[in-house]
């Protein structure tokens, strides 16, 4: 009987321990898809430090901002870009097109009823593409140096025909 005894109590006890590592198993496997699904949440969000830079170039230079306010912020920014390019890209899908520009998202814009802001942005995206043509040019120019360094006749005389084309 004394056997028995021992002999259920570790019965029990293997139980229980066997349940407890069970649990533990679960535990640590909620915890796994927690901090997952947290670390995919953090990478969805803009780096804080751009969202605190952007929201002080807004205030005096005395000014402090807790830690709550740029994390609530880091957080409707986010959101906000989600929201803005998840209706960009389902233009883009139905047009079977795989890049999103300015365009679509200036449209996306119009279209979640942010319509006073797009003007701004126009000007901002005009601006912006003008630069970028700028560089173009550039490269393009420093391209032509690069070969007249390199074939420096060749290139002299084709500046020559070019000139003279333009005279005649």
């Amino acid at each position: 009987m004394d056997h028995q005894k021992k002999s259920g109590y570790i019965s029990l006890t293997r139980t229980t321990t066997r349940e407890h590592e069970e649990e533990e198993e679960k535990r640590i496997t909620q915890d796994l898809h927690e901090s997952s699904s947290s670390a995919r949440e953090h990478d969805r969000f803009l780096p804080i430090a751009n969202v605190s830079r952007m929201m002080k170039k807004g205030l005096p230079g005395n000014a402090k901002i807790s830690k709550d306010a740029k994390e609530t912020v880091q957080e409707c920014v986010s959101e906000f870009i989600s929201f803005i390019t998840g209706e960009a890209s389902g233009k883009c899908r139905r047009e079977k097109r795989k890049t999103i520009n300015g365009d679509d998202l200036l449209w996306a814009m119009t279209t979640l009823g942010f319509k006073e802001y797009v003007e701004p942005l126009k000007i901002y995206l005009h601006k912006f593409r003008e630069m970028e043509s700028e560089k173009t040019a550039g490269t393009g120019m420093a391209r032509q140096l690069l070969y007249a360094d390199h074939h420096p006749r060749e290139y002299h005389d084709q500046r020559q025909r070019e000139q003279l084309q333009h005279l005649g």
